[in-house]
């Protein structure tokens, strides 16, 4: 699965499961079949804390749903065959908020009737007059569920252009919102399912259709092929009146692939058609074997926080799959290919061999998101996608600079820590400790350990140390103790390096592990042993140049380097997991032949700069002087990190009125010439690169360069864009209505939300909302808050004006107090925890002086939404970083702007 990602750091996706107790069970009266008459009562057994008992599995799995997109509940028949491995008086399920009406148990030949009990919001129990002995039984239930017009997680039901739709997403808890199930990915099983569904919808799911039938009710019941094993999270299905795009028959099998849209919008799949079949022919080259499965769907859902891997019916958010015919932006087709990339990677790594347990999530979402760019960059070499693996790095680790990280396997005791392992830990630091593994074993090896874990657990579920076997085993060595120091614990390594040459005899580059940890960081809990690091320094003298290896396996370790170098890289290709603490010697020399590095090269070295600024190593001075030439690279991933860097320096707030005019001689001084050129519409013959970053650099120095032409620009274009679509090119849309909105008046607003208000086209509704919260007047940013918790739009679409308008420091503490004034309100029509991420507003702050008033209104509220609490702690601390970085930092930045000429 992939998730989204908003600026200021803020994560933010439609999340589901909850604690709190559901509808109340009703248990069903005594079956006439059943050979027990008693109705004497016990005490209800005791539900299982988390996991099900392991004294029984499934075997197979057959749902029969009536499903009516313009009704909100659906009517479901459960038929479980099952293998007891122990005698059995209760039998228990997932379920949550289903009502079950009647269970009965067929075993050794009689049918019982189950009592009902409730088991909490995560469980049912089913208890039978006596003990089934072990063996085969097989479970029926009938119920009824929801569906949800608020909640993406369990079966949703969506309305777009008028017609009504059905969607269902469970990763990793939601299931068991529309089967009573064995809802863990350990319990991997065929399905079956039967739609029933009426005149003028199409069903769809997994697999292919095997009949149809027309019933007296006026339903008609569409009966799908039985499906590989599978968990119940990659179980999926849709209805509704959906239009089909033809993308070929693909691959070793000649896969038939087809594009999903909601009726009408057949013209905007032109991309995912294209692409979608050269990018699974790459893997299926990667992996050695065809597409495990019989058919392929890719289908467009019109609210949906990413996408999610199931297998034959892959689902995409809308704007992230389908574009109108003329607003296909550059962004729209990297986007789209590489999570199409990451969810078809998962057909191998998650679907056709699944993880056992939620503590391994990293098999799945880690080799996904390590496989996106390999695959991409054979696709679209010209993208430069590679080089972003750098900033993914980087990213990664800022949060793994927590002492409230998680480690990348980390127990799970909780559905809170379920919902807490999609995060950047799981997908960016684990893609990252891959890559540094792969190049430590080498390419060909690696792929090789992989296409023999595949074999041997195809179809079936696996661990970590199951998948570290088979890279060993074609390794030629034993790689799980090195690769387990970085799986097993939270945090990013800091090697000190240092470079001592002995006359003519040559050098000794040494090397020295610790825990990285920011200044304002919580002290670390406990002392670890070391890290067992893959390094490869790089290092030259003159135009000669050589690379060397070490396990650093220590606390302390050296590479003897065989002449004096001018200069040394201990992080060679960017391709280890760890923060290089240059001697500031070493730093001094590598500054001099920056411009020489590659492009991934040049942003870990300024990642690390930066991580050795925050923990006092070095001033900021010494980022700000690598940023001068990073500004002028040729690599626009490189200027993009430029340009961040830059604007942080107000959004921070280290800079104030009196700093304000050399603060903006800077920012013209690095970007004005190329966002000038660059202007607001494309050149003839322009590449790609130039496309994809023009957007950044002229929003930076249109709103902090304050370049009154740009900002005339983009006033103008976003009001003609208000009446003409094509006015705008969609590369530089999203900037021209944001500055737009950002020195607008009480007109604009009002056209931005009267346009808003009729807008059919949820692409367009959703950047008019989005730049609803980037108007900058106290009273039209307060007007735009208020719709959050207005009728006016779809509460899931209006909160990203609560994530737009702290894109403004000034901006945050009315934001602040509209989310603490209204809080109830605003949550009370999203999905259940989406709440769970709002202390992040408390955070943007910035003041540590305000931890105790965030914690005191986020606490108890946190504990409320499942995975709130870690995101409140990793909110409190983030916020204390800040806090100290500012507070240390702010003098010397305005001492470096008032030193420049």
């Amino acid at each position: 699965m992939r998730r989204s990602l908003v600026r200021s750091c803020l994560f933010f996706a439609l999340v589901g499961c909850a604690e709190e107790p559901k509808a109340p069970l009703v248990s069903p009266l005594p079956s006439a079949t059943s050979d027990a008459t008693s109705t004497t009562t016990s005490p209800p057994p005791t539900p299982p804390a988390l996991r099900l008992p392991d004294t029984i599995r499934p075997l197979k799995n057959a749902a029969k749903l009536t499903i009516d997109p313009a009704k909100d509940t659906f009517d479901g028949e459960m038929t479980l065959d099952v293998e007891l491995l122990a005698q059995a008086a209760v039998i228990w399920l997932n379920q949550d908020g289903l009502t079950l009406a009647r269970a009965t148990v067929d075993s050794g030949g009689k049918t019982f009737a189950a009592r009902i009990v409730p088991g909490g919001a995560n469980h049912v129990g089913l208890v039978l007059p006596s003990e089934l002995a072990k063996g085969r039984a097989t479970i029926h239930a009938t119920y009824t569920g929801h569906l949800s017009a608020t909640e993406v997680d369990g079966a949703s039901r969506q309305i777009e252009e008028g017609d009504a739709y059905v969607f269902t997403h469970f990763e990793p808890l939601a299931a068991r919102r529309v089967f009573p199930c064995f809802d863990e990915p350990s319990f991997k099983s065929p399905w079956q399912l039967t739609l029933r569904v009426k005149k003028g919808d199409v069903a769809l799911s997994n697999t292919s259709v095997v009949s149809e039938t027309e019933e007296k009710d006026g339903y008609r019941a569409v009966v799908f092929a039985e499906t590989k094993p599978l968990p119940s999270y990659l179980v999926a299905f849709a209805v509704g009146p959906f239009g089909f795009v033809d993308a070929g028959k693909v691959g070793k099998k000649k896969t038939p692939v087809r594009i999903v849209v909601p009726r009408g919008k057949e013209t905007w799949a032109k991309f995912a058609a294209e692409s979608a079949g050269p990018v699974l022919s790459l893997l299926e080259d990667y992996f050695g074997e065809p597409y495990p499965y019989e058919k392929l769907d890719l289908i467009a859902v019109p609210m949906f926080g990413g996408a999610m891997e199931n297998p034959g019916l892959v689902t995409y958010r809308q704007s992230l799959i389908l574009a109108k015919p003329g607003q296909e932006s550059t962004g729209f087709r990297r986007a789209f290919a590489s999570v199409n990339a990451h969810e078809l990677s998962h057909q191998w790594f998650g679907d056709l061999v699944t993880t056992a347990w939620w503590d391994d999530l990293w098999l799945n979402e880690a080799f996904a998101t390590w496989m996106t760019p390999k695959i991409i960059e054979k696709y679209k070499p010209e993208w430069d996608v590679p080089t972003g693996r750098a900033g993914s790095a980087n990213g990664a680790m800022r949060t793994d600079s927590l002492t409230t990280a998680r480690a990348i396997r980390q127990p799970i005791t909780s559905n809170d820590d379920i919902k807490n392992a999609f995060d950047g830990i799981t997908y960016q630091k684990g893609a990252a400790t891959i890559a540094m593994f792969e190049r430590y074993v080498g390419a060909e090896k690696f792929q090789r350990g992989v296409q023999r874990y595949m074999h041997e657990h195809a179809h079936g579920t696996a661990t970590s140390k199951e998948f570290l076997a088979a890279i060993s085993k074609e390794a030629g060595k034993d790689v799980s103790p090195a690769f387990s120091t970085f799986l097993d614990r939270p945090g990013v390594p800091l090697v000190a390096t240092d470079t001592v040459c002995d006359g003519t005899k040559g050098a000794t580059l040494s090397l020295a592990q610790s825990r990285y940890l920011p200044a304002g960081a919580a002290a670390a809990t406990s002392a670890v042993a070391p890290w067992q690091i893959p390094v490869c320094a790089r290092f030259g003298k003159g135009k000669k140049e050589d690379a060397l290896c070490t396990l650093l396996a220590d606390g302390k370790g050296s590479l003897a380097l065989p002449y004096c170098p001018d200069w040394v890289l201990p992080n060679d290709g960017a391709s280890g997991y760890f923060r290089t603490g240059h001697s500031k010697a070493d730093l001094a020399k590598l500054g001099k032949h920056f411009p020489a590095l590659t492009a991934s090269e040049k942003i870990a070295t300024i990642g690390d700069v930066s991580a050795l600024v925050r923990n006092a190593t070095l001033d900021i001075g010494a980022v700000l002087a690598l940023v001068e030439p990073a500004s002028k690279d040729t690599n626009v991933h490189v200027v993009e990190l430029a340009a961040g860097i830059t604007g942080s320096l107000r959004d921070i707030g280290f800079v104030d009125a009196a700093s304000q005019p050399k603060y903006k001689k800077l920012v013209n001084d690095l970007f004005a010439a190329r966002a000038r050129a660059l202007g607001l519409r494309s050149k003839p013959k322009e590449d790609e690169e130039t496309r994809w970053v023009r957007a950044s650099i002229v929003d930076l120095v249109a709103d902090q360069g304050e370049d009154a032409a740009l900002r005339a620009e983009c006033t103008k274009l976003a009001t003609a864009w208000l009446k003409d679509r094509a006015a705008v090119e969609p590369e530089v849309l999203g900037t021209a209505l944001g500055i737009a909105a950002s020195f607008g008046d009480a007109a604009l607003f009002d056209a931005y939300l009267a346009e808003a208000k009729h807008a059919k086209d949820r692409v367009d509704r959703e950047r008019l909302v989005w730049a609803l919260g980037q108007f900058r007047d106290p009273a039209l940013l307060k007007r735009a808050l208020g719709l959050v918790i207005g009728a006016e739009f779809d509460p899931r679409e209006s909160v990203r004006i609560v994530w737009a308008a702290l894109r403004l420091p000034t901006n945050v503490p009315i934001v602040y107090a509209f989310v603490t004034e209204h809080f109830d309100a605003i949550v009370a029509h999203l999905p259940r925890d989406y709440g769970a991420g709002f202390p992040q507003v408390g955070a943007a702050s910035c003041d540590a002086s305000k931890a105790k008033e965030i914690e005191a209104f986020f606490g108890p509220r946190a504990k409320t939404f499942v995975g709130g609490p870690r995101q409140l702690a990793q909110a409190l601390e983030g916020l204390a970083q800040c806090s100290a970085y500012r507070t240390r930092e702010t003098p010397k930045v305005r001492e470096f702007l008032a030193a420049r000429k």
